[in-house]
């Protein structure tokens, strides 16, 4: 594979309906299934997180559970 550096990067709009990542499920109940979560999604689950949790830029945590784990979600995504 070759590497070309790219002296101009194009604007990509990316729509609330577009999948921002997919996570699987544990397989509980047979073979593990990956659910997608769309850009809409993951911003209505910050804003419910910064309301109810009361995050703000001068707020630190430390928690990290697992990425492979779904609760990682409420520890990566509210503080970017």
């Amino acid at each position: 594979l070759r590497y070309t550096s790219c002296t101009r990067c194009e604007d990509k709009y990316v729509s609330g309906d577009d999948n921002f990542y997919i996570i699987f499920t544990s397989g509980t109940t047979g073979v593990p299934k990956g659910v997608q979560i769309s850009h809409d999604n993951l911003l209505s689950f910050l804003d419910w997180m910064e309301k109810d949790f009361g995050i703000k830029e001068d707020v630190n945590c430390i928690s990290q559970p697992p990425y492979s784990f779904d609760l990682s979600v409420m520890d990566l995504y509210p503080t970017l």
